[in-house]
């Protein structure tokens, strides 16, 4: 899987990206504080500033989410968990962690701050409300009415016990302390968020049918979202508890086909690829210790005569064998690339391709289920 975004800052060491479903949000949000609610709660305001009032309202709404996101990061990195990126989408936001916390008071603590920093950022914006209210400045007033109850709001609908959403994280770590395993509590967590995004699409089903299409629409649209959500964050634990341990040695295929860079494409196709029936092949390391994993369908037929080391991108990825498994598939997944060289010293001494890795995890996972 390709992460699809653009970054966008570097907060404290942790990168904020945006995923490009985002820009959708962030317009319809921008519509609604601009052309709904700022204007019909304070019609006193002239159009610029319900404009400009509905601008900053709705970049000050985002920096909370962020900051939300980032008490999450800063927390877990304090206790020594490693922070990928802070993405923004179309739903909110996520901390991407690389590993799980270790403990269920671990778990708990990084699941409640969320909430508590929301909680913290709306009765910011009350006293902005009630300074705004003291000075009868009507702009001051709209912001810290309208962000004090959605930041409010969003900590209200973060805490309800559906896994991943900070309340699912909190009961998966009761249920964690209580049955002494992160797989099974994570399981019950999941199943908690896949009710509750259930019980949303119910519910937006009812408000179309005897209230408004609107509403109805969005409460459907978070539903499905937190039901997808349950079963891949459920999918992603599992993952990371079954490669725990495990490097990229354990893994790699040693019976990959090399070819030197100088060997033309015409020769390729003829000595190797068509007697072999191979698709793929690995381009020796340089000098630099650059390789690649050519894909043979990809090359172009005008081509035949060219050397392979010309489609070895400028910047290649390789990986070690030291490395974990875990990290070597979220590079896959950053970069795009499912499978990369694996070189030691220099030389390449095998290739780890990312459906290898859902291979042993589909594999494990069976077993597991077995036992």
């Amino acid at each position: 899987m390709q992460f699809g975004g653009i970054r966008v800052a570097k907060i404290l060491g942790i990168e904020i990206w945006l995923d490009y479903s985002w820009l959708i949000i962030f317009f319809l949000i921008f519509i609604s504080f601009t052309a709904g609610v700022v204007p019909s709660q304070f019609p006193e305001l002239s159009w610029p500033a319900s404009l400009a009032t509905g601008t900053v309202t709705t970049l000050l709404f985002f920096v909370s989410v962020i900051a939300h996101e980032l008490s999450h990061s800063l927390y877990a990195k304090r206790q020594g968990l490693h922070i990928k990126r802070i993405t923004l989408f179309i739903f909110g936001g996520a901390s991407e962690l690389l590993d799980e916390p270790k403990t269920p008071r671990q778990e708990f603590a990084i699941a409640a701050v969320g909430p508590l920093t929301s909680i913290a950022i709306g009765v910011l914006f009350l006293l902005v409300w009630l300074i705004g209210n003291a000075i009868d400045f009507v702009p001051m007033v709209a912001v810290g009415a309208i962000l004090s109850t959605v930041n409010i709001a969003l900590a209200v609908f973060n805490l309800l016990p559906g896994f991943p959403l900070d309340g699912g994280r909190i009961f998966r770590s009761f249920a964690w302390k209580q049955t002494g395993s992160l797989e099974r509590a994570t399981r019950y967590a999941a199943t908690g968020g896949r009710i509750l995004g259930l019980l949303l699409i119910a519910g937006g089903i009812t408000q179309i049918l005897f209230a408004g299409l609107a509403g109805g629409l969005w409460l459907i649209l978070i539903g499905f979202f937190l039901y997808q959500s349950a079963g891949l964050s459920y999918l992603r634990t599992m993952s990371q508890l079954i490669l725990k341990g495990l490097r990229v040695r354990d893994l790699m295929r040693r019976d990959f086909m090399a070819v030197a860079r100088n060997t033309r494409v015409r020769d390729l196709l003829r000595r190797y690829v068509r007697r072999r029936k191979k698709t793929s092949v690995v381009v020796e390391p340089d000098r630099r210790h650059r390789a690649s994993v050519l894909d043979i369908n990809r090359l172009p037929e005008q081509a035949l005569d060219e050397p392979v080391s010309h489609f070895v991108p400028a910047k290649s990825y390789t990986l070690t064998p030291s490395q974990t498994v875990i990290k070597a598939l979220d590079t896959m997944m950053s970069v795009g690339i499912p499978k990369l060289p694996v070189i030691e010293k220099g030389k390449l001494v095998g290739v780890l391709s990312a459906d290898d890795i859902q291979t042993y995890i589909a594999g494990k996972s069976k077993l597991n289920n077995r036992a």
